[in-house]
């Protein structure tokens, strides 16, 4: 790569790591929501400390992958980059979960992101056996601990909800999430255009076609996500792709959490972040037009 060629992907580097900042800044935005106010009703404390500390650790680690990212970005080989593209779809399943879980009410909110943390222990480990060792056994019976601490905090929220998650984890299947309606759906129905488009409002003044492309994201990434053998060999530009991916998931849930959580505390960094990739945009356009 010559020196105008790295001078061109370092320059789209840097605004990845410009509103990575943005990113650490809204975390740090969702800590201080979360200090020094407890509600008067304890299930209301309990609902909304849950709720934003699921979207801080949705932000936290979409954060961490796009830092990943920029690591390899800087040093990997070309043509290994189409092994970091499900990266990527990690990157967009973190936003479509966390679109979907912003636009639900409270109540709904709380009940996913509880609901979704039980079971996720569920499926940490295996029921042990006469055969499983000692070790098994008792990792094993950390994580049931940890399950019955949890449901029992939970329990007076489940009951003034009616939500019928089962006390013994060993009855907790993703049937019956699913049966409850608080799993996520398949990603595509999270993408709803109109859903991103009213989350995301400073994204579409720029980029008006945003909508349509996220979701090519998925039908593209998906090859490489599900190992399609026949997309072995259709590889050359992963890197910039990666670059352009990264960038326009980082604007989107970026407003995303500005709009739905954090009332624009962001806003005006953001708007500036997005003016500066404008005026840089043509010349990463041209020299990818160049590569083609």
């Amino acid at each position: 790569m010559d020196k105008n060629s790295k001078e061109c992907i370092e320059e789209q580097i840097k605004l990845i790591e410009d509103i990575s900042k943005i990113i650490k800044a809204q975390i740090a935005d969702i800590d201080s929501i979360g200090k020094g106010v407890v509600l008067s009703d304890a299930i209301e404390d309990l609902k909304r400390a849950g709720i934003l500390n699921t979207k801080r650790r949705y932000l936290e680690f979409f954060n961490d992958i796009v830092g990943f990212l920029v690591d390899k970005l800087r040093k990997e080989k070309d043509e290994n980059f189409r092994f970091l593209l499900p990266s990527i779809r990690t990157l967009l399943d973190i936003y479509g979960q966390l679109l979907y879980l912003c636009n639900k009410g409270e109540n709904k909110q709380a009940s996913i992101c509880v609901a979704n943390s039980l079971f996720t222990l569920v499926n940490t480990i295996e029921s042990p056996d006469e055969k499983s060792s000692k070790e098994e056994k008792q990792a094993y019976e950390g994580i049931k601990e940890a399950y019955n601490k949890s449901y029992r905090d939970w329990k007076p929220f489940f009951d003034r909800e009616n939500i019928d998650i089962p006390e013994d984890m060993e009855l907790f299947s993703r049937r019956k999430l699913e049966g409850l309606g608080l799993n996520f759906p398949p990603l595509p129905q999270m993408l709803k255009k109109e859903t991103i488009k009213a989350s995301s409002p400073e994204t579409i003044k720029i980029f008006s076609k945003t909508t349509e492309k996220v979701y090519n994201t998925y039908r593209f990434t998906s090859n490489y996500v599900h190992g399609n053998v026949l997309a072995k060999n259709i590889h050359g530009n992963e890197r910039l792709w990666i670059i352009a991916k990264v960038q326009i998931l980082s604007n989107l849930i970026v407003d995303l959490v500005n709009t739905k959580v954090l009332g624009d505390s962001r806003k005006k960094e953001l708007v500036e972040w997005m003016n500066k990739l404008s005026q840089k945009r043509q010349a990463f356009v041209n020299f990818w037009r160049e590569r083609n």
